[in-house]
């Protein structure tokens, strides 16, 4: 599962839905100064990791976030992201790490 950050124009969008065994962000390199902007809700970047809200990342996947099976999918995910230190403390955000383009 990979979120795609674009800055022009500013869009975020959720590439392989479905890929539950991979986590990512990729943004363009230009948008590292001020990638939060360009996250929206989506999550927050700390300088290292972006926290991703859960319900947010629901929203991006759309229709496919009332499939059951997308919903055990994540499910697993979220608690493999628990057992690896990889979900923050209150478990509303999951933390990808950032790929840079360009």
């Amino acid at each position: 599962m990979q979120i795609r950050v674009t800055i022009d124009p500013d869009a975020v969008t959720l590439d392989e839905p479905d890929a539950f065994t991979s986590f990512a962000v990729t943004a363009p390199a230009a948008a590292a100064a001020d990638l939060d902007a360009h996250l929206g809700p989506i999550g927050s970047y700390d300088g290292e990791y972006v926290w991703v809200d859960r319900q947010e990342l629901a929203a991006l996947a759309g229709p496919k976030a009332t499939d059951p099976d997308w919903q055990s999918g994540l499910a697993a995910m979220v608690d493999y992201a628990r057992k690896s230190g990889f979900l923050s403390e209150d478990g509303t955000a999951i933390r990808a790490h950032v790929e840079w383009d360009g």
